[in-house]
């Protein structure tokens, strides 16, 4: 395990340069648009991260939509073509 250095507020840094943000916020974006935050966490949240599933079926469908332009971004199941 890579030994844990605080860098500066909100960040720890290892030393194979991998970063986490705490707190953190995930993002989805369409092409350069603004960022639309979906997920967030503090420092109060044990183990932070985002997990999707999507099971194998007609009603699973994850959708994003930007609120300034209106486009969106799905995840879903579909049959294999």
């Amino acid at each position: 395990m890579a030994k844990s250095t605080k860098k500066k507020k909100g960040e720890v840094k290892n030393e194979d340069t991998v970063i986490k943000y705490i707190p953190c916020e995930w993002v989805v974006q369409f092409d350069n648009d603004e960022p639309q935050i979906f997920a967030t966490a503090d420092e109060t949240v044990e183990k932070p991260e985002v997990v999707i599933t999507i099971p194998n079926t007609n009603k699973s469908i994850m959708t994003f939509t930007d609120s300034t332009t209106g486009k969106t971004f799905k995840f879903y199941a579909r049959p294999k073509q």
